[in-house]
């Protein structure tokens, strides 16, 4: 179900329902961009992260997938909701906040047939929790002051500004000699107007600016009148009322409260995320989880310990389907060929499996004909779909439980990218760097891929892998240990006394001495 600023009101508490129903929620997001250093691999997961953290600060989330899944017992079928949400950040006519957009993110997205239009003009605006929580404070603590003045039958100069919303301290200063000019002569007249008993106060002021600050002077110096503009005859005019005692009750209580209303109205999608209590699944979801917490709840943390511990404080479950895939492997996946991990292929794979059962619930079924690859609702289908069929592969009419010995092994380890450290442990202690098995592999052409590197390295039929550093290098782990110093001798040795080879061939302890040294 598409979801935009239309039909987000009807449909908010529904979401609600169906997020606090289900077994579990399945996620997915597109973004304006993903890293600022697209080609740094990291030794440190300290470091990896604070890279990530410069890249959620700067790219935003256009678009979110949830997909609740649900089992019903009676039927013995997965019933789920895919929910496709265009969001949009909060903003204000003075709101000066930006965000970047990586070119060839936003390139990624129309070959996508990502719809701008819809996001910008009816993204479901969202705002951090944190900030939203301090603004709603400060209101509610103003209307009940406002409410307690008038129970205390105070005037209205001892209320003062209270009721007032924020306000521009204007300097005459700053101001041009004819803007002065103007600014004194209306000035002069509010005061004399204050003196007689007309009730409105009018005048054309041509300049917004002028418009703008006078109203700003005004809230100020006479907190017993209303302030605003109206436009007449086609022209702009500044308009003050003076008010009764009642007049003003009534008129700041509805301002009030109309701003109460409009700061919940500004949480919007974030308020999603006061009702996530359920396992949480992803695909390569670090990026995905990182957002969730700047975008929907506060800033992140500075140190990775700390971000660790609010991601679990707010997700308690988290499953990463790529780590399944790579901790298992094909041996224990017998019935899923494991050529690619990626979420597109690996749905392939499994959506002709016939267990287990899954539905699309009433009203949901748009992707049942569709197939929307990187559209976030669809991902997040595709992501609750393989979550369940690759469990059914580990073991055949498993009892869902989240906390059960055979998803152990998976419960919040999340696949990193970028890292020579595999996997991040949300719970407990991180993987280190095994170093013994490591070796760099540089200076091959830039045109190879990765059937070169398998023609040049598994002829020998050892079990290894690889990272790619760069277009020219890549850090290579021979997995079993009883098999490094076959591997040793083999590309090590013999590498280096054939000049003819066409990559150069070090140990990860010779290439990291040799990068202190040269830093």
């Amino acid at each position: 179900m598409n979801i935009t600023s239309e039909n987000w009101e009807e449909n908010k508490d529904r979401i609600i329902q169906d997020l606090e129903d289900c077994d579990f929620i399945a996620i997915d997001t597109e973004l304006t961009g993903l890293h600022m250093d697209w080609t740094s691999n990291y030794f440190s997961l300290e470091d990896h992260y604070k890279n990530h953290k410069i890249a959620c600060n700067h790219f935003v989330i256009p678009q979110v997938g949830f997909c609740p899944f649900k089992y019903d017992k009676k039927k013995q079928i997965w019933k789920c909701k895919p929910y496709n949400i265009y969001c949009f950040p909060a903003t204000n006519n003075r709101d000066s906040s930006t965000f970047t957009c990586s070119v060839s993110a936003l390139k990624f997205l129309h070959t996508h047939h990502f719809d701008f239009n819809t996001w910008i003009g009816k993204g479901v605006h969202f705002k951090q929790l944190e900030e939203w929580e301090k603004e709603n404070k400060i209101l509610e603590q103003k209307l009940d002051d406002l409410k307690e003045y008038f129970k205390q039958d105070l005037s209205l100069e001892q209320i003062g500004l209270s009721h007032k919303p924020n306000i521009t301290e204007i300097s005459k200063e700053s101001m041009q000699e004819y803007e002065l000019q103007e600014f004194e002569k209306i000035d002069g007249e509010v005061e004399k107007w204050l003196l007689k008993e007309d009730k409105e106060y009018k005048r054309v002021v041509k300049s917004s600016k002028m418009r703008w600050m006078l109203i700003q002077h005004f809230l100020k110096k006479c907190p017993q009148v209303n302030i605003g503009t109206v436009k007449e005859d086609n022209e702009s005019k500044l308009k003050l009322t003076k008010l009764t005692k009642k007049e003003f009750k009534k008129l700041r209580l509805k301002f009030l409260e109309k701003k109460i209303k409009q700061c919940r109205e500004s949480l919007g999608v974030s308020e999603l995320f006061l009702h996530f209590n359920k396992p949480l699944i992803g695909h390569n979801c670090y990026f995905d989880i990182l957002h969730f917490i700047k975008s929907y709840f506060g800033n992140l943390p500075n140190k990775l310990d700390q971000c660790k511990k609010v991601i679990n404080q707010k997700f308690p479950i988290v499953f990463d389907t790529k780590t399944i895939t790579e901790v298992n492997g094909p041996e224990k996946l017998n019935g899923i060929g494991l050529e690619s991990t990626c979420l597109g292929d690996l749905y392939q794979q499994v959506k002709s499996m016939e267990t287990p059962k899954i539905k699309f619930s009433k009203n949901f079924d748009r992707y049942y004909d569709l197939k929307l690859a990187h559209e976030a609702g669809y991902d997040a289908y595709m992501t609750g779909t393989v979550y369940l069929r690759l469990i059914d592969q580990l073991q055949k009419d498993f009892l869902y439980d989240p906390n059960s010995k055979l998803l152990k092994p998976f419960i919040n380890k999340i696949n990193l990218v970028n890292s020579f450290i595999r996997r991040l442990n949300l719970v407990g202690e991180d993987e280190k760097i095994k170093h013994k098995g490591m070796f760099h592999v540089s200076d091959f052409p830039n045109t190879w891929r990765n059937s070169d590197i398998k023609r040049e390295f598994l002829k020998e039929e050892m079990k290894i892998t690889w990272k790619w550093m760069d277009s020219s290098s890549l850090m290579l782990t021979v997995v079993n240990d009883e098999e490094i110093e076959k591997f040793k001798k083999i590309f090590l040795v013999n590498n280096n006394e054939n000049k003819k080879k066409e990559f150069k061939i070090e140990t990860f302890k010779e290439y990291f001495e040799r990068n202190q040294n040269e830093n």
